[in-house]
């Protein structure tokens, strides 16, 4: 009998690992060598190209920025007529020597693939001297249960010249539903700009200048999306325990809020109020929450350049009324005092901060701030104003909607949202009290206990008992198995090890070396997950009473004695709940509880 399981456990497991060889991207997301990306453009003037293409596409949900096509070689084997185009928010940056790139496949020949992948992400590692938390975020929510996104590490040549080395992410596509989910057929939606899950109405328009449905668009449907906005803001308490597992994947989203909150994740949903994707499975109803972009994670202390620890990133605002006079407001990010100079594309500057300019007369104009921290610290960005525009024209200011006068923050909600211009709803008001840094409005932070999040999601599933137990459960085993210095510290050096040769070869790298030794030695990133983690043990034990006087578990102490796949109603065997799930049930070898 014991022969009998061990043959059938062998089978399965090598049944198992021949089903997993045949995702797409088992190749580039090797990460036990760094692979070798070559881009090869027709078109010499290929850096301006990508530059423009980027540049002139304004960031708005729904805009596209035009690829140019390139023939790539990745490890060897070329792929001809690809798509490359820059990408990015913050990790892109005009001056940068080393932009983003993603890679589309399919762009101008349809079905094309490489490595059963449409499109490939080269992210630069903004914020990040040591070129490893996307790669450590991404390890540990996969450790923990969450479908992520796999990454490797390449070296990229543009016309054989070497540009240096990348993160190589994985795109969240169809390719990536096929890998992670039973029904890949589904509705898939990503967070594109600043949202706490509010309900804007029953009409995909409310929605549709946030939030983006990549795929299916000839369908466009989005009521199950709206009901999952409705079920979250507008259902009773009792009705929301009782409704929200039918139509959201409950347990995956705790498990990513944990890695959120474990790590400091800032720039997500916790607390920025971006970077998430929501699937939903058609066949099931229920929506599944796949996370994005961890670059700002583990206390990233810098976005680039030379300078230590120094990054500019240049934004201002144009109030206008319709008249020659336009006030400008500085909405910049510096890590140090830097010097302002406008150009206001009419022959005239300005060093101040927030100046207010009269034109010669009304038109449009290319108007550029530049921010000077250093010689290797500055910036430009620039933007189109039009002086004919008039902000109190918009109809949420007549009808009152907005409910006080015009002011600066209202300027600035309206360039990051357009459609509060029209209809300022909840969303508005989020970005506004984030902007103008109103009490009680945005912001977080980062104890484990999160029950006083702004965000909708997180203060609903909070207010749920059974949620929030299960949620500390989560947080406790991952800070006992997963999210461990002892398990990171092995991580990080082999990765330090795998790519400090080519950080030191890198002619275009956005921190020194110095920089990269620092922050992936004991005193960098590594430190930041032992100060954290012990902080972490602190609260959950006091908060939860999570035990970390872990035994350890030897190889066949545990084994799988029996299991269920595809289970359903058929088979008689369902879970306490009364539910057909599959499962796998496991047995103690030793005489004491594991």
């Amino acid at each position: 009998m014991k022969k009998s399981f061990i043959y059938s456990f062998i089978v399965l497991v090598l049944f198992s690992f021949a089903v997993q060889a045949q995702q797409s991207g088992d190749e580039i997301f090797d990460n036990s060598f760094i692979h070798e990306v070559r881009l090869q453009f027709d078109d010499t003037n290929f850096l301006s190209v990508l530059s423009n293409n980027f540049d002139s596409t304004p960031q708005e949900v729904g805009s596209r920025v035009p690829y140019l096509m390139a023939h790539v070689t990745i490890d060897g084997v070329q792929v001809d007529s690809v798509g490359v185009r820059y990408k990015g928010f913050t990790s892109y940056s005009p001056e940068s020597p080393k932009k983003p790139i993603k890679i589309d496949f399919n762009e101008f020949v349809a079905g094309k693939r490489y490595d059963g992948l449409r499109k490939l992400n080269l992210n630069n590692a903004t914020g990040d001297p040591a070129m490893q938390r996307d790669v450590i975020c991404y390890d540990l929510l996969r450790a923990v249960g969450v479908n992520a996104s796999r990454t490797s590490y390449s070296k990229v040549y543009l016309n054989d010249e070497y540009y240096g080395l990348y993160q190589t992410i994985e795109q969240v596509d169809q390719a990536f539903l096929k890998n992670n989910f039973s029904n890949d057929k589904g509705n898939l939606f990503k967070n594109k700009s600043w949202s706490k899950f509010e309900y804007n109405g029953p009409n995909k328009s409310g929605y549709d200048n946030i939030f983006e449905l990549k795929t299916n668009r000839e369908t466009d449907d989005w009521s199950g999306f709206i009901n999952l906005m409705d079920v979250l803001n507008n259902s009773s308490d009792t009705e929301f325990e009782s409704t929200i597992e039918s139509i959201f994947n409950v347990d995956l989203y705790l498990k990513t809020l944990a890695v959120d909150v474990a790590t400091g994740n800032w720039d997500s949903y916790l607390q920025h109020g971006r970077n998430w994707y929501v699937y939903e499975d058609t066949n099931t109803g229920v929506f599944h929450w796949i996370p994005w972009d961890y670059n700002f994670a583990l206390e990233s202390s810098s976005f680039g350049g030379e300078a230590e620890d120094c990054f500019v990133f240049p934004e201002f605002s144009g109030w206008t009324d319709g008249s020659e006079t336009v006030k400008f407001y500085n909405t910049s990010f510096a890590t140090e005092q830097p010097m302002y100079m406008y150009d206001f594309g009419d022959g005239n500057t300005s060093t101040e901060e927030n100046p207010i300019h009269t034109f010669d007369q009304a038109g449009v104009y290319d108007v550029c701030l530049t921010l000077t921290v250093s010689e290797n610290c500055t910036d430009q960005f620039c933007k189109t104003i039009d002086t004919n525009y008039d902000y109190n024209n918009c109809n949420s200011i007549t009808s009152g909607q907005f409910g006080s006068e015009i002011n600066e923050y209202f300027v600035q909600t309206v360039e990051w949202n357009s459609g509060c211009c029209g209809t300022w709803n909840e969303d508005c008001q989020e970005i506004y009290g984030w902007l103008s840094g109103a009490p009680g409005e945005g912001g977080s932070d980062f104890t484990v206990n999160q029950d006083d999040n702004e965000g909708v999601l997180i203060r609903r599933l909070m207010s749920v008992d059974k949620f929030k137990e299960r949620y500390y459960e989560y947080f406790c085993q991952m800070t006992n198995q997963e999210y461990t210095p002892e398990k990171y510290e092995a991580f990080i050096n082999d990765n330090k090890t795998l790519i400090e040769t080519e950080i030191q070869n890198d002619p275009n790298q956005l921190f020194s070396y110095d920089q990269f030794v620092k922050d992936s030695g004991a005193e960098g990133i590594l430190q930041t997950i032992n100060t954290r983690h012990e902080a972490l043990v602190t609260e959950l034990e006091d908060t939860y009473g999570c035990q970390f006087n872990i035994v350890p578990v030897d190889y066949q102490d545990i084994v799988i004695n029996e299991l269920v796949a595809s289970n359903d109603s058929l088979s008689n065997i369902a879970d306490a709940e009364g539910k057909y799930e599959d499962w796998i049930e496991l047995f103690n070898n030793t005489n004491q509880d594991i």
